[in-house]
């Protein structure tokens, strides 16, 4: 636990505290006493964070034409250095739209708190406060201001303009929906680790939808979703003419119903078998002419056996839907998994 009185209680615990798999983030310290000021900065370093400090006696403003902090954690000190004085000089400078701002305070009072975060400040900490709670506050911070400024540029952007970013810092949903309400017109390429996805948009309409390994429709755009890391680019175009597919009109209904089966969708994947092939049963073949959507490929393509992602991905139905169906087989024993090494049934 840091407090306001000294940061004392670091000890041996600090050694413990370093950060794990995490990119650097640039941070602007500062601080009004200077032992405080040298602690708190070897503490962030600790932390895996990149750290330049100043003391508040010096222009902050200056030292942005130096620095590019992703962040500015100021430590006020309650009768000599006011951070919130300090943030309003900044959004008056304009130099406060880019750059996540973190308080640091002696100050419980829940008015003053209210009324920091309410002026744009990302965070309000109070001390004493955890070490491992600074950093992840930090990160929540920086996440938060990027994120708004991927908003703000999309929605700023003029109409035969295109852009592009992160889903780290603006995801899919809160991306298809400031297409949506800017009735954009255009193609959203999205680039993520399983592969490409495409998105043709009509008038702010998701007009037509396709991803890696060919699928396409409700069920590209519903495993997008899943998707939380990668890039994006939208190319502006001409709105397209005619009817749009029914399955793909309203972007609202859409993305509800997208969220709620990625939310869904690991639960019911869990409860199937992961590494077993999975073959008709007699029973199966017996209802071969009546079989669901999501089973067909072992009637109709050259394989009888196959595994549990290989059919998901083979339907045309969405991940969910194939999930479920694949499961009430199993549970109706229409399938049976067997193990790939032995060719027993598991």
């Amino acid at each position: 636990m840091i407090s306001g009185s000294g940061y004392c209680e670091l000890g041996e615990n600090l050694k413990n505290t370093r950060m794990r798999s995490r990119k650097a983030i640039s941070l602007l310290v500062v601080g009004s006493e200077a032992n405080m000021l040298h602690l708190l900065s070897d503490v962030l370093m600790e932390g895996g964070f990149d750290v330049t400090s100043l003391h508040a006696e010096d222009a902050v403003a200056d030292a942005l034409e130096l620095v590019e902090p992703m962040a500015i954690v100021c430590d006020e000190l309650e009768g000599v250095f006011n951070g919130e004085r300090l943030y309003a000089e900044l959004q008056a400078q304009g130099r406060a739209d880019s750059i996540a701002f973190v308080l640091l305070s002696d100050s419980l009072d829940s008015k003053r708190t209210a009324s920091c975060l309410n002026a744009g400040m990302e965070e309000f900490i109070s001390k004493p406060f955890a070490i491992e709670e600074l950093y992840a506050r930090i990160h929540k911070a920086v996440r938060s201001r990027q994120r708004v400024s991927e908003l703000e540029k999309a929605s700023e952007v003029a109409e035969d303009v295109g852009f592009a970013g992160r889903l780290e810092y603006m995801d899919l949903p809160d991306l298809v929906l400031n297409l949506n309400q800017n009735m954009r017109s255009g193609v959203l390429h999205v680039d993520v680790e399983e592969g490409a996805y495409r998105f043709d948009f009509s008038n702010g309409e998701l007009a037509g939808a396709v991803g890696p390994g060919g699928i396409m429709g409700r069920k590209a755009f519903f495993r997008a979703i899943r998707s939380t890391s990668g890039s994006f680019t939208f190319y502006p175009g001409e709105a397209l003419s005619g009817a749009l597919p029914s399955e793909l009109m309203s972007a609202g209904h859409l993305l509800l119903s997208a969220v709620q089966e990625s939310d869904e969708y690991g639960l019911v994947r869990g409860d199937l078998p992961g590494d077993l092939q999975l073959s008709l049963t007699s029973l199966g073949r017996s209802k071969s002419g009546e079989l669901p959507a999501v089973l067909l490929p072992l009637v109709e393509g050259p394989h009888r056996v196959m595994s549990v992602a290989a059919l998901i991905n083979a339907s045309p139905r969405t991940d969910l839907e194939a999930a479920l169906e694949l499961l009430e087989c199993m549970k109706q024993e229409i399938v049976v998994g067997y193990d790939k090494e032995s060719s027993q049934p598991a």
